[in-house]
């Protein structure tokens, strides 16, 4: 559980991050510049999730 609040706080400051650096205020195009690159994170995260369920 500790490693997924990690993963999902990482990404959280990676999109503030890109919206600062990049001036983006408006969240649509926020979330479309950075879809591909937490998809897969959020993939892995969800992956190792229902493996600890098993």
């Amino acid at each position: 559980m500790g490693q997924t609040l990690q993963e999902h706080t990482d990404c959280f400051y990676a999109l503030m991050r890109l919206g600062f650096m990049q001036r983006l205020s408006n969240g649509v195009e926020l979330h479309s510049r950075a879809l591909i690159p937490c998809v897969f994170a959020i993939r892995v995260c969800l992956l190792n999730w229902c493996v600890l369920l098993v």
